[in-house]
Formats: structure tokens, C-alpha cells, sequence
């Protein structure tokens, strides 16, 4: 199979993921969407937020950093994730083996 039919392939593929999850595979997303992106339940995804709030407003640095893993949307109460941080941060280390500096 040549370069262009294997590309063709994969988005094929990856169209049916996004439509089989049910999410729009964004960089930012819902933490909901960040969740099922992510292998872990909504509620790890919010108290991974809210624990590294807790962090950010006490001036302690925390693994997830505002503006770069998660954000709030402006004039909101509402929360969105990057996902493929948040993804890349969890291959690194799992949430349970943070510390908060």
C-alpha cells in the first residue's frame, strides 16, 4: 500500500474513532471529552483541576499548569482540557505520584 492510500486509510479510521466516541477530537475539550480521550472518568479529569487550582491560587506549582493542560473559558464557570497535554503528562506520570511544590 503506498504512502497516499495509507494516509487515506488512517483518516478513514480515525473519522469512525471520533465518530464511535462521540467527541470532537479538538486540542481543547470538555473535560468530559478529555476524559474518554484519556482513559480516566470525568470526575479524575475535575479533581485533577481542581487540585491543581487549589495549587495554582496557594502560589505551589502542580504537573497540570493552567493555560498549558487546562484553562477556563472566559467569562464562564466552565473548564476545558488540552488533551493531548493532559495525555502527554500521563505518560510521563500517573496523577496518584504528583506532588505539589
Amino acid at each position: 500500500m503506498d504512502a497516499i492510500a495509507r494516509l487515506e486509510n488512517l483518516e478513514s479510521e480515525l473519522s469512525a474513532l471520533k465518530a464511535l466516541l462521540g467527541v470532537a477530537i479538538d486540542e481543547w475539550v470538555t473535560p468530559t471529552d478529555a476524559a474518554k480521550l484519556v482513559g480516566l472518568s470525568r470526575s479524575t479529569v475535575r479533581k485533577l483541576i481542581d487540585a491543581a487550582e487549589a495549587a495554582r491560587a496557594a502560589g505551589q506549582g502542580s504537573q497540570m499548569q493552567y493555560g498549558i493542560h487546562y484553562r477556563q473559558i472566559p467569562d464562564s464557570h466552565h473548564w476545558q482540557v488540552d488533551w493531548k497535554a493532559l495525555q502527554s503528562l500521563l505518560n510521563k506520570t500517573l496523577p496518584e505520584d504528583w506532588e505539589v511544590t
